[in-house]
């Protein structure tokens, strides 16, 4: 390499340098208000400025959740910590209780979008192309037994249409490798005859209402010379559909034929999705667990509470 060349290349790396740190440090701060909950200030909130916080969290929750719009941590910030950003893990998690008792239903973590790159470019990228631990944004999902999962439908007609549409290009997407040119999704969408219209609109603004709203993400393929664009799972399509609801998808529309199903459906699936059966069986076993456990929690805390309330009355009737 010639001289000048490295020089500017050392040069660059040191005015990069404190940049980074920054960065690093900003990002240790925000998790360390997460992790430790704010307990240098914790005095400074009393339980009914704590109650009003929670109130004004669940509305953002159910607000973010109408629009199908994350629940990003800034947001939380501003709207609704009052400057009490130190209190966000107190804050956050007596929210999580309010969201399960009341409404049966919890804040989950969104994965972080992923870098599509080709495998020169990851090589190139080294340590840094790994992708992002948390996404600082949350959404909701319901903790409700399945049985009563069944009977939640959306709240309106044209709702219920675009999940339809969302549903099945969410499985083309996923059984497709998880990853799907836009040509190749105009042509199975050109076989149904929704390719320029669909009963919601447009087919192109249904497709981008899609990326708005975190089901799929839209990327150049970086294979490509041409400007051609690549359809990936969203953020949102991961946790509220997922390979579930994909496999119920397609169960349900072999079941609406005459034929039986085929033998190995759901492992055919699963390869197709380029998943292992056995790590997601595991995967989904051990994230039910956690829900029922914090389910659990919650309802020992709030079982207390009602029994700390009788014994303080049972005390006031002795005293009287």
């Amino acid at each position: 390499m010639p001289r000048g060349a490295r020089r500017t290349a050392d040069s660059d790396d040191e005015a990069d340098t404190p940049r980074t740190q920054t960065q690093r440090r900003r990002g240790e701060e925000e998790e360390g208000d997460f992790e430790e909950g704010g307990a240098g200030s914790s005095r400074g909130l009393n339980q009914e400025d704590l109650q009003r916080l929670v109130k004004n969290f669940v509305r953002l929750a159910i607000a973010c959740e109408y629009t199908r719009s994350p629940i990003r941590r800034d947001e939380i910030g501003k709207k609704v910590l009052e400057g009490n950003s130190r209190e966000f893990k107190r804050v956050f998690d007596k929210t999580q209780e309010r969201l399960r008792a009341t409404l049966g239903m919890e804040m989950i973590e969104l994965p972080a979008k992923e870098k599509h790159l080709t495998a020169t470019q990851k090589r190139k990228q080294g340590a840094s192309a790994s992708a992002a631990t948390t996404s600082k944004s949350w959404m909701l999902v319901t903790i409700l037994p399945q049985e009563y999962k069944a009977i939640i439908v959306p709240d309106n007609y044209v709702d219920a249409q675009f999940m339809g549409l969302v549903n099945l290009v969410v499985s083309l997407v996923m059984l497709n490798g998880r990853t799907l040119s836009e040509d190749g999704l105009y042509r199975y969408l050109t076989r149904l005859q929704i390719n320029e219209e669909t009963i919601c609109g447009q087919t192109s603004d249904i497709l981008a209402k899609m990326v708005r709203t975190g089901y799929l993400t839209k990327a150049r393929d970086p294979t490509s010379d041409e400007n051609k664009q690549d359809y990936h799972l969203g953020p949102r399509a991961k946790k509220e559909i997922g390979m579930d609801g994909v496999v119920a998808l397609v169960k349900e529309v072999y079941e609406a034929g005459e034929g039986p199903l085929p033998e190995n459906l759901i492992e055919k699936l699963h390869g197709a999705a380029g998943e292992d059966i056995n790590e997601q069986r595991a995967e989904a076993a051990r994230e039910d667990l956690q829900r029922r456990q914090a389910a659990s929690q919650a309802n020992g805390r709030r079982n207390k509470r009602r029994r700390n309330d009788d014994e303080g009355e049972e005390d006031e009737g002795d005293d009287e």
